[in-house]
């Protein structure tokens, strides 16, 4: 799991820093507000990370418009997948390896959605957990309607991250 958040760290969670910071930097803000807007984008980002990488296992396709289980099939260890070995035991560890192993995203779906619940579970709070640290970085600046903006962008991902969550369980 370690070297899943540094991963998403590289990539998603650096993206949107660097978009929040720059934006930032273009608008003359003072140094601490620069600081602030990157760790929003950077949680965010890792937020967003999270939402995608569960959708791609959790999510329907009619409401989604792209195809699902592309991470597993490409042999990407997401984080849901990370946390449904990380609790199953030696012989469930084994029977999942498989399942990963041979791509069968229809099997990993249902397993995450039913018998492994937890690790969808677990994964999603993951993602409201960081929607919730990007929204804690914007307590410190100026009330504008830019920073409205970010607070519902922020609210959203945390949104969609819950309902995921619901259409799970």
């Amino acid at each position: 799991m370690e070297e899943y958040f540094r991963i998403i760290e590289l990539k998603t969670a650096t993206l949107f820093a660097i978009a929040a910071e720059l934006g930032a930097k273009l608008n003359n803000a003072p140094a601490p507000q620069i600081e602030g807007l990157a760790n929003f984008g950077r949680h965010l980002g890792a937020a967003y990370q999270i939402y995608d990488d569960c959708i791609d296992l959790a999510g329907r396709e009619s409401a989604t418009g792209k195809t699902l289980g592309t991470d597993l099939r490409k042999g990407k260890m997401t984080l849901p997948m990370l946390r449904l070995l990380h609790h199953a035991s030696a012989i469930e560890k084994e029977r999942y390896c498989q399942l990963i192993l041979e791509g069968d995203y229809a099997s990993v779906s249902l397993l995450l959605k039913t018998t492994a619940a937890a690790a969808m579970d677990e994964s999603l709070a993951s993602g409201v957990a960081r929607s919730q640290q990007a929204r804690a970085q914007l307590e410190d600046l100026p009330e504008s309607r830019a920073l409205e903006s970010l607070h519902l962008f922020a609210d959203t991902i945390g949104l969609m991250l819950q309902s995921l969550r619901v259409q799970a369980a």
